[in-house]
């Protein structure tokens, strides 16, 4: 039976490289999930959230002001919610 064939140094450099990615970054600090672990109130999101009748640019105006999220930021989230709904369909 023959021995496994020793990985090639462009191989081994792209997987020492995979690896470094996953241990130090990068990373989005994003807050994530629920931190009570015990409430969801309706209440608690509304402030967070715009209104169903804004225009785009109330959006824009809302996410830049609480998130500090430019344009491009916007419209990135706006369609992977997008996509993320459509895939449920």
């Amino acid at each position: 039976m023959a021995a496994a064939a020793p990985l090639g140094l462009a191989a081994a450099a792209a997987e020492a490289a995979a690896v470094l990615l996953l241990l130090i970054g990068p990373f989005i600090p994003l807050p994530t999930g629920r931190r009570d672990g015990n409430r969801l109130v309706a209440a608690d999101v509304a402030p967070f959230s715009p209104a169903p009748d804004v225009n785009i640019t109330d959006i824009i105006n809302l996410f830049a002001i609480r998130f500090n999220l430019t344009a491009k930021d916007v419209a990135i989230l706006s369609g992977m919610l997008l996509a993320s709904y459509i895939s449920t369909l």
